[in-house]
C-alpha cells in the first residue's frame, strides 16, 4: 500500500515591497533563501598588532623577530574586534569574551537584516533562522 501526502504552505499577504514565499506542494524540505554576514567594525592589520605587542611587552631584537614571524606565519592579514585594539590587547580571555557577548546581538541583527534584504521576502513568512 502506498500513501501519498500533499502539503501546501499558506500564503500570507506580503508587506508592501516584499514578496511572499510561493505556495508549494509535496515535501520540498527546508529552503535557504538568504545569507547575511556582519563583522565587528574595529580593524587591525598584522603590522599594527606587532607594533602594539612590541610596545606592551617591551619586545626588541630576537624576541621581536620571533613574534613577527609568528604573526606573519599565521596568514592572517587583518583582525576584527568589537573594541579598539588599544582596549582589547590588555584584556583577559574572559573580558574579551564578555565584550563580544555584549556586542554580538547587534552583529546578529545586522546579519539577519542583510539576509532578509537579499531575499526580498516578507519577514512574516520566515519560519526559521539558522
Amino acid at each position: 500500500m502506498t500513501r501519498s501526502t500533499t502539503t501546501t504552505r499558506r500564503r500570507l499577504a506580503p508587506t508592501p515591497g516584499r514578496r511572499a514565499i510561493p505556495a508549494t506542494t509535496g515535501d520540498a524540505g527546508p529552503v535557504l533563501h538568504g545569507i547575511g554576514t556582519a563583522v565587528p567594525s574595529h580593524i587591525s592589520d598584522q603590522a599594527m598588532l606587532v607594533d602594539r605587542l612590541a610596545a606592551m611587552w617591551s619586545l626588541d631584537g630576537a624576541r621581536l623577530e620571533k613574534w613577527t614571524r609568528i604573526l606573519d606565519g599565521s596568514g592572517i592579514e587583518q583582525r576584527r574586534s568589537v573594541l579598539p585594539i588599544e582596549e582589547i590587547i590588555g584584556l583577559s580571555t574572559g573580558e574579551r569574551m564578555a565584550a563580544f557577548e555584549k556586542h554580538a546581538p547587534s552583529l546578529a541583527l545586522d546579519a539577519a537584516r542583510r539576509a532578509l534584504d537579499r531575499t526580498g521576502l516578507d519577514p512574516h513568512v520566515i519560519t526559521d533562522v539558522v
